[in-house]
């Protein structure tokens, strides 16, 4: 069992673009976990902005993600959700869930995010994001940011 709670991004990472939900690097992201032993995913993407669009990722994307990655997708969390978080730790106000996405990057909403909600040694797998551990000094939990590109290195 991987030490690390996964977390994919969808648009570049494992689904060519939203609409047209094409898989890409599905396989890769599936060899890596069952590498891990991983069971199950959640997902962390900008792509998913409210619960409108989180309906739309379970009627259009959920079974097939589920399928091609050998997992369960346990949980999808949206933009408003993460920027809640994020003000919630920096006191920073957005205007709008776009304003949050052009300001603040992946890499710190994940960290706010898992930091709020003390989700534990968690792990980001994202076509935007840097290969990068942050240490949480407080709490002693890694935060793991791992290119898709990266997976099999």
């Amino acid at each position: 069992m991987s030490p690390f709670k996964i977390f994919v991004g969808l648009e570049s990472t494992v689904l060519r673009d939203w609409d047209s939900g094409m898989l890409v690097n599905a396989s890769l992201i599936r060899d890596f976990l069952i590498q891990q032993k991983t069971h199950s995913i959640s997902v962390f993407s900008f792509a998913v902005i409210d619960d409108s669009d989180r309906q739309y990722f379970d009627a259009h994307h959920r079974t097939i993600l589920s399928r091609a990655l050998d997992v369960v997708v346990k949980q999808v969390i949206t933009v408003n959700e993460m920027m809640v978080a994020d003000q919630e730790l920096t006191q920073v106000g957005f205007d709008s869930p776009g304003e949050f996405v052009v300001m603040r990057s992946k890499v710190c909403a994940f960290a706010s995010w898992t930091r709020l909600h003390e989700a534990g040694n968690c792990m980001l797998i994202d076509a935007s994001v840097i290969n990068a551990d942050i240490l949480d000094r407080d709490s002693g939990f890694i935060t793991r940011f791992s290119n898709v590109k990266d997976l099999d290195k």
